[in-house]
């Protein structure tokens, strides 16, 4: 009896070695699946949860099979939705602060407290904006590169970079006062 598992390759013959996944798929997992994790955890802040939207993303595109031209912008924009349901659901189960009492983590240095700030500013940001400013920062990113990832023009990743620089300047005054 015939293996109906295949993969789709450049010569279109069937593939063994990644167990009849397309090709595409298997080497869009390997360009696109650290990346997509760092996305993910910049939304969620947990890395569990993170590699949990990424897997889900892909097990998506698995089923959503030849419909998917696009593995890249596709899955970066399924995970964006994974992980703002995620989002969604946490804030569903969120108890309030009262609740929980009051917490003492003692003094926290220089550097931490830093940290926590740009965390809380970087917060207060629109999805889009902290989206692209995170990838041109920490990722080290070209327009080009974040542009194809969201699905946008060149040009919106550069107005979409000037709002998030004007909005972090405006916030760090908001808090200095």
């Amino acid at each position: 009896m015939p293996d109906s598992r295949r993969v789709v390759g450049a010569d279109d013959r069937a593939h063994p070695a990644t167990g009849g996944v397309d090709a595409r798929l298997v080497d869009a997992y390997r360009a696109h699946y650290e990346r997509l994790v760092g996305m993910c955890f910049r939304r969620l802040r947990d890395l569990g949860a993170a590699e949990d939207a990424a897997h889900d993303a892909f097990v998506r595109a698995l089923a959503a099979g030849e419909q998917v031209t696009d593995h890249a912008g596709w899955l970066y924009t399924v995970a964006a939705n994974i992980c703002t349901d995620e989002l969604r659901r946490r804030a569903r189960r969120r108890t309030t602060s009262a609740d929980l009492g009051p917490l003492s983590w003692g003094a926290p240095d220089e550097r931490a407290l830093s940290a926590i700030l740009l965390g809380e500013l970087f917060k207060r940001l629109p999805r889009q904006e902290r989206e692209v400013l995170a990838a041109r920062v920490q990722e080290d990113l070209s327009y080009t590169a974040i542009a194809r990832r969201m699905c946008i023009s060149e040009n919106a990743v550069g107005a979409a970079l000037h709002r998030a620089r004007k909005h972090v300047a405006a916030l760090l005054d908001e808090s200095a006062a």
